[in-house]
């Protein structure tokens, strides 16, 4: 059991501009890029909860003062109707509790006590949702322009996870290809598995994006990581990983990083020093043009399986 990509790079220099000569810069689609459909909310409860904003936003604007009147009108909605959750995603709040220095609130405690009638509840919401600022949505022309605006400033967020899933798949379609011919070319029962626990050491164990295993016992084991933009992954590679490859090492198993992204143009310094800890590293064209042999040329060394 060998170094993988030592096969392929005689330095680690080489290996940073090869890898930065074919990465691939994004995975998500132009038409993708921002989830329109979802932009302007006309049915259920969002559509409610903006008619709720709409109706308060007309009497604040004939003069009301705005956390007694919001407070009111929390109390008189229905018990199925969340304003408050709403109202946060409006103010481009996301999390699950609102944090201040002034505040430390359970958003889905807190509208459940307004949906259940709780005066206590209904006032803190007001007080919290007036004090960051809700005055000022409610002062512009038009709050479902509003609303549309913030989602689109919020789907960055979205992309982060839709990449990272979609980059994901396309490596596990790789990845089942590559075991299959694998195995069809060896004879032996080579199957890949989704997000597996390889145990290591004294009770010790890695949970890797993906393994294949051959004649049932754990052979490589995958992570997967893409980055549009600079990120933490090389950097704890070099904490801790080293010493997880070796652990997996002792056991049969080699632990190999796809990664790939734009962002990696930053990177250069931690991908090489990432590199240096754990050589068996590759991006998507790596892996579809390099990455079968280099399984096949290590299942075939004597005492390997």
């Amino acid at each position: 059991m060998g170094v993988l990509t030592s096969r392929n790079y005689a330095s680690s220099e080489l290996f940073v501009a090869d890898f930065l000569a074919s990465l691939t810069p994004g995975v998500i689609p132009r038409g993708a890029f921002i989830n329109w459909d979802k932009m302007d909310a006309r049915g259920g409860p969002e559509a409610r909860s903006l008619a709720f904003f709409e109706r308060v936003q007309s009497e604040f604007r004939l003069g009301a003062e705005l956390q007694d009147l919001l407070t009111q009108r929390l109390l008189e909605s229905g018990p199925h109707d969340s304003h408050i959750r709403f109202a946060f995603n409006l103010l481009g709040h996301t999390a699950k509790a609102y944090i201040s220095r002034d505040d430390c609130l359970n958003i889905a405690e807190l509208d459940a006590g307004v949906r259940a009638g709780d005066e206590a509840a209904a006032r803190l919401a007001a007080e919290a949702l007036c004090g960051i600022g809700l005055d000022h949505l409610l002062a512009l022309s038009s709050l479902r322009s509003c609303m549309v605006g913030v989602r689109v400033g919020l789907e960055t967020h979205r992309r982060k996870n839709v990449g990272g899933t979609e980059f994901s798949s396309l490596v596990a379609r790789e990845l089942h290809g590559i075991a299959e011919r694998l195995g069809e070319a060896s004879g032996r029962s080579v199957v890949l598995r989704n997000e597996d626990n390889i145990l290591y050491g004294d009770d010790l164990h890695k949970r890797v994006d993906y393994a294949i295993y051959v004649d049932g016992l754990p052979r490589f084991g995958f992570e997967v990581n893409f980055y549009t933009s600079s990120g933490s992954k090389p950097s704890e590679i070099k904490r801790s990983y080293g010493e997880v490859a070796r652990g997996l090492h002792s056991v049969g198993v080699d632990l190999i990083w796809i990664t790939d992204g734009a962002g990696y143009h930053s990177m250069k310094k931690s991908l090489r020093d990432a590199y240096v800890i754990l050589p068996n590293t590759y991006n998507l064209r790596q892996l579809k043009h390099q990455l079968e042999l280099d399984l096949s040329l290590e299942l075939a060394e004597p005492g390997q399986g």
